[in-house]
């Protein structure tokens, strides 16, 4: 058992879903797709969200037992299929890293995922299959396919940034949902956790 899969599940375990929307919760899950479609371009895959750990290396998955606890932490909240999946694929690539399994140089592909989870925030696929879900936002499945700008970030991996921008956004949109005050009580209620 590796010491990267072994803080992850950690992190994992303690992840409680749901709440408020964020507005870093859309900018987050654009960067996993847009991390996922650096790793799709270097693997020669037309796909943003994928199995990257299974893809580079096939039949090595992390430790069944940090598999199972994560799922019974899993059990005891919400998180939807999809969530699910992805943190079997987080979980695996952390094992892949623990194995010293050669990986290009592009950014970790779950960190965004992580944080959105963190956050409280969650995705799905809208009833047609043609948008992702997160929060009250719809991301179209296609994003970043043929996109040549997936070079530069669009959200940071940094939990006070984001708390800044989730701020802001709120101030400025009057069209969120409660405006600043809900967002402020959302991240009071995620310092709670």
């Amino acid at each position: 058992m590796g010491s990267r899969a072994r803080a992850l599940a950690e992190r994992l375990e303690a992840v409680r879903w749901g709440g408020e929307p964020l507005p870093s919760w859309h900018r987050l899950f654009l960067e996993h797709m847009r991390v996922g479609a650096l790793w799709a371009r270097h693997l020669g895959l037309r796909a943003t969200v994928f199995d990257i750990p299974g893809t580079v290396a096939p039949g090595l998955d992390a430790d069944a037992e940090l598999v199972r606890r994560v799922e019974e932490s899993l059990s005891r909240s919400y998180p939807s299929y999809y969530d699910r999946r992805s943190t079997r694929w987080a979980l695996a690539m952390a094992a892949v890293r623990d194995a010293g399994v050669a990986l290009p140089d592009l950014p970790d592909p779950y960190e965004p995922l992580l944080m959105l989870f963190e956050r409280g925030g969650s995705y799905g696929v809208d009833c047609a299959g043609v948008f992702w879900e997160v929060g009250f936002v719809g991301v179209p499945r296609r994003r970043y396919l043929d996109a040549k700008a997936v070079d530069e970030p669009v959200a940071p991996l940094d939990h006070d940034l984001l708390d800044e921008y989730d701020l802001e956004q709120a101030l400025r949109d009057d069209r969120w949902p409660g405006g600043g005050s809900a967002v402020l009580e959302a991240l009071d209620a995620l310092r709670r956790r």
